[in-house]
């Protein structure tokens, strides 16, 4: 009987996939092609196929996150593939004279990242208890917070959405406890072809561990015999003393059902020689900050946006650097029967230089570099503030020329805030979302009858405990809402001038004033 051929299944992503199926499982013979999620067994040999098949076919967003990190960091490219995008993108090679990117983002993340919002939950006609109850979740979701340094993961995740356009913070629990912490997007991978209009349903989290941890996080689920046997291509090979790292490669897999609460979603962990897998209900337990929502699942970062503009200037930087060198020194013009000797030419104070004839030694003095050069780069640099929504002030840390009046000051800075209010807002959903995975995750802990309690700083002296038995009631009843940390001016003087004002025309009593003073040296 002739053999028959493998069936051709259609997949999301304008890309066909065969299944080759054999014995009760389906091989990897397609080089990734089969959809893993749908195995019964045997998942991470699909898994890691489809991971090779991705590196080698989708490789530009990776090359583009290591160029645009080495700009920000002012590192030169030193690896072949930074090299070629460089020079596919026009920029030099080594460090960027001045780096624009840079300067934008520090200056967005000290206006937008620096303020510490909160989570606050909304009831609407609920009863005394329920609102009690309410309030208590927001005490709680703040000790989570506090507990978990969720603002300082959210500062990094800002900071990645500036540079490479997304950043990524994981949420999950690890049996006894919350884990809140900050994920490398590099280390997510996802099919972009099958990421129209930003939703993704597959996600894989590609990481590299050491074996002694995985021999203590996951020996219960993948067994110590899997991860202790020296698999082919587990180990990483150090560049710069060619040992072999003692490291396996560990990637943890997600399929999102359609609708939330589906049982059409899986989780796996996979190794090279084994998988573990188990029914997922919910999201991939990931809150996503983007700089730029663009059509596909990634988003465009301040580097991206401005490296036209990085480039231009760089060059004309160069280009001056190299005209002033070269004509930046004064040439005499001397008779050609002149005895002048070139000896007498030097940097000598006060020397004489002695000639014949009527016509002296002429020293030609020109411009280095044309005027227009100059102009073009400030230009080029105003222009790389403007389009972000930042002034070139506030990146110098100086008020603007003429502005003198506390008030003027403050409108000033209310008009670049309206510039990036959009980018503030997903900031805080982002928190948002956060605090959503987070009460997942103490949640599925506190229903192995183990709760899960928080502590949440007082204003005085000592701390609330909650547990989170205590608060666990209908989610459909509330509405989780970011709530920003303070609406008051952020600077001393602006805040201090808000309240007087605020004072005098006896909308705040004097108490609470001193209160919003928020000054403790007096």
């Amino acid at each position: 009987m002739a053999p028959r051929k493998p069936k051709v299944v259609d997949r999301p992503g304008n890309f066909q996939r065969e299944k080759i199926k054999t014995k009760n499982k389906i091989e990897s013979k397609t080089g990734g092609k089969a959809l893993w999620w749908k195995l019964q067994e045997d998942h991470h040999v699909e898994v890691f196929a489809l991971l090779d098949y991705l590196e080698q076919n989708q490789p530009m967003r990776t090359l583009l996150n290591r160029y645009f990190r080495a700009v920000f960091r002012n590192r030169p490219q030193l690896t072949t593939n930074s090299l070629r995008t460089a020079k596919s993108m026009g920029m030099p090679a080594d460090r960027l004279t001045m780096n624009i990117a840079k300067s934008i983002i520090n200056t967005k993340k000290n206006r937008i990242a620096k303020n510490n919002n909160r989570t606050r939950f909304m009831t609407n006609g609920a009863d005394y208890a329920q609102r009690e109850l309410a309030f208590l979740m927001e005490k709680y979701c703040a000790g989570l917070d506090f507990e978990q340094g969720t603002h300082a993961h959210m500062k990094r995740q800002f900071t990645d959405s500036e540079v490479c356009g997304t950043g990524a913070v994981k949420v999950y629990d690890d049996g006894d406890r919350v884990v809140t912490e900050y994920v490398d997007i590099d280390d997510i991978v996802v099919d972009e072809d099958g990421c129209e209009g930003g939703r993704m349903f597959e996600l894989h989290h590609d990481i590299w561990i050491s074996r002694e941890q995985a021999l203590e996080d996951y020996a219960d689920i993948l067994g110590e015999e899997a991860i202790a046997k020296d698999a082919p291509g587990d180990e990483r090979r150090t560049s710069s003393t060619g040992l072999v790292s003692d490291r396996i490669r560990l990637v943890e897999s997600y399929k999102e059902p359609f609708s939330k609460g589906g049982s059409d979603g899986l989780h796996t962990i996979s190794i090279k020689g084994k998988s573990w897998s188990e029914p997922w209900h919910d999201p991939a337990p990931f809150a996503f900050l983007r700089s730029e929502i663009t059509e596909g699942f990634y988003g465009e970062g301040t580097c991206e946006r401005v490296n036209p503009k990085t480039t231009e200037l760089n060059k004309l930087l160069r280009s001056g650097h190299i005209g002033m060198a070269m004509c930046s020194i004064a040439s005499y013009l001397v008779q050609g029967d002149d005895e002048i000797t070139d000896g007498e030419f030097n940097n000598d104070i006060g020397n004489v230089k002695r000639y014949t004839g009527s016509t002296p030694p002429i020293k030609e003095v020109s411009n280095s570099v044309p005027r227009e050069i100059w102009q073009q780069i400030d230009w080029l640099y105003s222009m790389s503030f403007r389009e972000e929504g930042v002034s070139e002030q506030s990146a110098a840390a100086r008020k603007e020329p003429g502005i003198v009046a506390a008030v003027a000051m403050r409108e000033q800075s209310d008009l670049e805030t309206d510039r990036l209010a959009i980018l503030s807002q997903e900031f805080e959903q982002c928190r948002v979302d956060i605090n959503e995975l987070q009460l997942e995750a103490a949640k599925r802990i506190s229903e192995r009858g183990k709760g899960y309690k928080v502590r949440f700083p007082m204003d005085g002296d000592g701390y609330l405990e909650i547990d989170f038995n205590e608060i666990d009631f209908d989610r459909d009843a509330v509405i989780m809402q970011p709530y920003p940390a303070s609406s008051l001016p952020q600077t001393p003087s602006a805040r201090a001038q808000w309240i007087e004002e605020r004072m005098q025309s006896g909308l705040i009593p004097p108490e609470v004033g001193r209160k919003l003073m928020q000054m403790p040296d007096i």
